[in-house]
């Protein structure tokens, strides 16, 4: 029994130890997903954990070295080690080695590892309780008994310590940014009924498409000078890239574009609303602007003559046509802009490059451009639902929280405020019912909020959309790597149980086309949406939202119905715990009109699946259940 619990003990102090140091995306059991970006919360994690492994650590060494070390409130008597560890709680091994698990279990917020947690803690101290301590106390007397004493007057301390720090991390980035900037309901009837309606549509398309597509790089960010990964500019002096970048205007000619194959390709692959980056941060704009001739349709353009050269207007008007609900990506830095990056001084980060208190009439400049550049958006593209802001530096100090500061970039000591409420009451003037959504700038103005390239663990208590790419990428990649149409479809069931909406983005080539295996992607997630998409549109978050990793549950806007959507097929039977079907009602695999044989005791519900069907569906199964009142 003691060489059991001795091995399991290690072994969770080096899982501990594994789970925060290998990349969880090579993880794939227990649930465990890492926490993007990393805040305070997955630090406390961390310290929690490197504190507890270290301290089991420095027991096993006392057991192997006994005598070698400097004596500590912990050291046991020599006697008392060679009898070797002695349990969680009287054992500081055990201690650490059940700090290293919860601190791994906060680092990932993953509630699997932390049951495992408990139960190592609560089996070990049962085992110490009912057997060791009385074994040893008979065995070494007074010794253990002072040992023991010595343990209860330093571990109250290390827990109100760990208990201290949990306490503190619970304030994470996206939890502190709740507490501080809570979300704000809007108060115009117009745009709540906006906000409900773009929250049944469930699935939308995002497009990055612009100068950057020709590149195959991440968008425009190699023009930005902060050293990052995902800013590369495969060896080329950076001035000279940025030249080369911006005079890409004189080769951008996608004598192909048609939009209506993409909106088209949308519609069948279930998707109801589109968000088109009208200009990213590189400034170059999309539509035909009067602000800037650094345009599609500027000057230097080869593509200005083109039929189809307003680009953005074309797109809002072919999926407009198959009534979709339409959304304006706008980034609120502009790199190209002389007052935002000053051709006087140098770039160094994504930040306007001075003063804005020493020069204001330079930034009042830029706040007007910005101002008239929207005000273009809300009234030469037609009908505007979204207007969806990207640049979250670019925001009032007083909105700046840790979630900010832990994307690890340099905030610069000037505001830039580009003046929200005017922007604001100027858009839905010509644009009623407009959903704004200034990412991550909590308040009036942040309709909705975006996770990106991540789902939450569960649902929030306010409306939120996960964006994220089909690829490994938002722009266009000469080297894709295309999500499988079930991960993509899982994804969408995920995002949906929790609450939330999926806005998958999809790059366009340079050519002006979507690449086959979109094409294909897109079409493949179309005939699941066509079987099972009464389960996902117009649904609200079912509480719980899961039974296990393989049931997800939505529930109609009513209440009257359940969805319990199988990621994996469960067999003959399936039990569920968490849903009550209404007493005479039928319950069916969507896409099949049988009934199924159902039945209803203390212990749930119980669903009998004919093996068949297993066969009849495909990624995912949803049953279509009336919930009981």
């Amino acid at each position: 029994m003691f060489v059991v619990l001795r091995a399991a003990t290690y072994a969770s102090i080096f899982i501990g130890l594994f789970l925060i140091f290998v990349p969880a995306r090579l993880i794939s059991w227990s649930g465990v997903t890492r926490p993007d970006p990393i805040g305070g919360l997955e630090v406390t994690g961390a310290i929690i954990a490197v504190g507890g492994a270290g301290l089991a650590l420095w027991c096993v060494l006392t057991f192997a070295f006994v005598g070698r070390g400097t004596p500590a409130p912990f050291d046991p008597p020599r006697r008392l080690v060679v009898r070797g560890p002695y349990g969680f709680v009287r054992n500081p091994m055990y201690v650490g080695a059940g700090l290293a698990l919860a601190g791994a279990a906060v680092f990932y917020r993953s509630l699997p590892l932390l049951s495992y947690t408990i139960a190592f803690i609560l089996i070990t101290h049962l085992f110490v309780r009912l057997y060791e301590e009385p074994t040893l106390e008979r065995t070494f007397g007074s010794d253990y008994r002072a040992y023991r004493d010595r343990v209860n007057r330093w571990l109250p301390r290390l827990l109100l310590l760990v208990a201290a720090l949990c306490v503190t991390g619970l304030s994470t980035p996206r939890e502190l940014a709740a507490q501080e900037h809570p979300y704000v309901p809007p108060s115009d009837p117009q745009v709540y009924e906006t906000l409900e309606e773009w929250q049944d549509l469930k699935f939308g398309l995002l497009m990055h498409w612009g100068l950057y597509a020709q590149l195959g790089i991440v968008e425009s960010w190699a023009l930005c000078s902060e050293d990052q990964p995902f800013q590369d500019r495969g060896g080329m002096p950076y001035t000279e890239f940025k030249e080369m970048y911006f005079g890409l205007i004189r080769e951008f000619d996608p004598v192909q574009f048609d939009p209506v194959p993409w909106a088209e390709a949308a519609r069948d692959a279930g998707m109801r609303y589109v968000v088109f980056t009208t200009k990213h941060h590189d400034g170059f704009s999309m539509w035909d602007t009067k602000q800037t001739d650094f345009r599609i349709t500027g000057p230097d353009s080869p593509f200005r003559d083109h039929p189809r050269a307003n680009v953005a207007k074309e797109v809002f008007e072919a999926f407009r046509a198959r009534d979709f609900m339409i959304g304006a990506y706008f980034s609120k830095p502009d790199w190209h802009h002389p007052d935002y990056w000053s051709p006087l001084w140098a770039t160094p980060n994504r930040n306007n490059n001075y003063d804005i208190r020493k020069y204001p009439e330079k930034w009042q400049r830029f706040r007007d451009f910005t101002y008239h550049q929207i005000e273009e958006l809300m009234t030469t593209l037609g009908r505007v639902d979204i207007l969806w802001l990207d640049g979250g530096w670019v925001r009032p100090d007083s909105t700046i929280n840790d979630e900010v500061r832990s994307w690890g970039f340099d905030i610069a000591p000037w505001e830039q405020d580009i003046d929200m409420p005017r922007i604001a009451a100027m858009a839905r003037a010509h644009q009623p019912g407009l959903l704004i959504v200034d990412r991550t700038v909590h308040g009036e103005f942040e309709n909705y909020r975006t996770p990106e390239q991540h789902v939450p663990p569960g649902g929030l208590p306010y409306p939120w959309e996960t964006n994220m790419t089909l690829t490994q990428s938002w722009g266009h990649n000469f080297n894709p790597v295309y999500k499988s149409p079930e991960r993509i479809i899982h994804t969408l069931i995920d995002v949906v149980s929790k609450g939330g909406n999926y806005l998958l983005n999809v790059a366009p080539t340079p050519e002006g086309t979507f690449e086959d295996e979109a094409y294909e992607t897109l079409a493949e997630i179309g005939r699941w949406m066509k079987v099972n998409g009464e389960g996902i549109y117009g649904t609200r978050l079912h509480q719980p939202f899961s039974e296990g990793e393989t049931v997800r549950f939505t529930r109609s806007k009513d209440g009257r119905r359940t969805y319990a959507f199988l990621l994996e097929w469960p067999g003959r039977e399936l039990h569920l715990r968490s849903v009550r079907a209404r007493e005479g009602s039928a319950i069916r695999l969507l896409g099949h009109d049988r009934p199924l044989d159902w039945s209803e005791d203390a212990d749930g519900l119980h669903i009998q699946l004919p093996p068949e069907l297993e066969e009849a569906g495909s990624h995912a199964w949803v049953l279509r259940i009336d919930a009981a009142d």
